[in-house]
């Protein structure tokens, strides 16, 4: 009896441990079972030879999930970086900004340098392009496309994009509805001006008569 009571504490332990586990370590387990679960689709689906509208709905999630990402990282890391700096002393600021705006500009010198370099060395043109990628991106889009970037524009990856985008096309919409109006009243002055002519013509010819 106590060896079977040993036994089943034991048992309870190991239990407890392996819950503790993968609490704690949930995150890197469940993303070792999603780079697992994906390698194994994109096999099997390159083995099946699955159609280009399958691939795109299948990647539509994850395209999602990045999107999002992407949306809310850069308000987050501002705020973080508000907060730091707003704690630190006013000394530890000015070298901090130093830093940093000399480390963007040599990273955004660097990276126009490298730009450049690049293609001055491939030299990219539309002759570069082979038939095949010239027929993929030269045709129209059908329906699916269509409803998959309507899906893709409810899930913006630019909170920044987004709201200037909705102030652009707000501003479009003003614009036409002035050119409308405009339209309108230049439509009106020209039937005043036609009946002010019909009625002159009507007078000439009654005092003509």
């Amino acid at each position: 009896m106590q060896d079977s009571r040993m036994e089943m504490e034991v048992n309870k332990k190991l239990v407890e441990r392996v819950k503790t586990f993968l609490k704690e370590n949930s995150l890197i387990l469940l993303t070792l079972v999603g780079i697992a679960v994906g390698f194994a689709l994109g096999f099997g689906l390159q083995n099946l030879d699955a159609s280009p509208d399958l691939l795109q709905w299948i990647g539509l999630p994850g395209e999602l999930f990045l999107r999002g990402l992407k949306a809310t990282i850069v308000p987050i890391v501002v705020c973080m970086i508000i907060t730091a700096t707003a704690s630190l002393d006013p000394s530890t600021n000015r070298r901090i900004a130093v830093v940093a705006l000399g480390t963007f500009f040599f990273t955004a010198v660097l990276g126009v340098i490298v730009a450049v370099v690049l293609f001055l060395l491939l030299k990219p043109d539309a002759k570069s392009l082979s038939v095949e990628t010239t027929k993929r991106f030269g045709t129209q889009l059908g329906t699916q496309d269509v409803f998959l970037d309507l899906i893709r524009n409810i899930f913006p990856d630019n909170i920044v994009g987004a709201a200037v985008a909705q102030e652009e096309e707000e501003e479009e919409d003003e614009e036409e509805e002035d050119e409308e109006e405009e339209d309108e009243e230049e439509k009106e002055e020209d039937d005043d001006d036609e009946e002010e002519e019909d009625e002159e013509e009507k007078k000439k010819k009654n005092e003509g008569g």
